[in-house]
This record gives C-alpha cells, structure tokens and sequence, in this order.
C-alpha cells in the first residue's frame, strides 16, 4: 500500500537565526566576566567589547526583535490553520508571555540585565493588539513611532 504522509516541514532559516541568537545572547553577557576592577583594561578588553558592540549590539539584538515577532506570527497562523479560536489563541500568548516574564526574572537576578522579560510584556500586552491589524494599520503604526522616537531623541541629544 502506498501512502502519502503530509509533514509540516519547519523552515530551517529562523531554526538556524535563533541558534545564532542564543550565541550572541551569551557573548553579549561574556563581557561581564572579563572585566576586573582590580586590573587595567587590555587592549583585549577593548577591542572584545568593540566587536561585542558591533556585532552584538548593533545586530543581534535587531535580529532578535524581529525573530520574536516572527515567532508570535508564526504561532497565529498555525492557530488560525488548526481552527482554533481568537480566545484560545490570545490565551497561548498570555501564557507564553507570563513565563517570559517568570524566565525574565529569573534571568535579570543572575545578570543584572533583561531583555526575555521585556519581550514577555510585549507579548503580555501587545501582541493580541497588533498581530490582527492589516499591514497598512501596523506600517502607521511603525512610521508615528518612528516620528516618535526620532523626536524625542533629538531633543536629547
């Protein structure tokens, strides 16, 4: 008998963005096992936070952002393909935002910096907003934020 099996394949790109993630997400906190007040600053020192500020900084953490809210749309059209319901898919998030936040915690006492809980209140709070508005709203959105911000940052600069 020959049968013909469907399989939900992942796409390997994200898979493979969200390893490099996590590297980065470790070599953003190297820095804070390097450094000694008790010694002077290596020119090692300062060319590892250099490439950490470039690499890390200036990328990875973009990446990141844009990585989650991938994910978050990810999960809604596999909910919306399963036929589950708005409630129930508004209920993953919230759970899935709360454990952010309990690993954001948890994550900001060991390092004395957070981001995973930041990203848990985005969910938390903003993900049903967002997630079903039409692209035009979000692109609105993303323009009056952008205005937003680049004014406040120059009257503090």
């Amino acid at each position: 008998m020959n049968t013909i099996s469907i399989v939900n394949k992942r796409k390997l790109t994200p898979d493979l963005a969200r390893g490099f993630m996590l590297l980065f997400i470790a070599l953003a906190h190297a820095n804070q096992f390097i450094f000694s007040t008790e010694r002077e600053i290596t020119f090692t020192d300062q060319l590892t936070v250099f490439i950490r500020q470039v690499v890390i900084d200036g990328r990875a953490f973009p990446l990141f952002a844009i990585l989650f809210g991938y994910g978050l749309h990810q999960l809604l059209k596999g909910q919306e393909r399963k036929g589950n319901s708005w409630k129930n898919t508004k209920k993953i998030f919230k759970r899935r935002g709360a454990w952010m936040l309990v690993i954001g915690f948890i994550h900001a006492t060991l390092f004395f910096a957070d981001i995973i809980g930041v990203y848990g209140f985005i969910a938390l709070l903003f993900a049903s907003l967002f997630l079903r508005l039409s692209n035009r709203n979000i692109i609105i959105i993303a323009v009056f934020f952008s205005y937003l911000g680049g004014s406040v940052c120059s009257v503090h600069a």
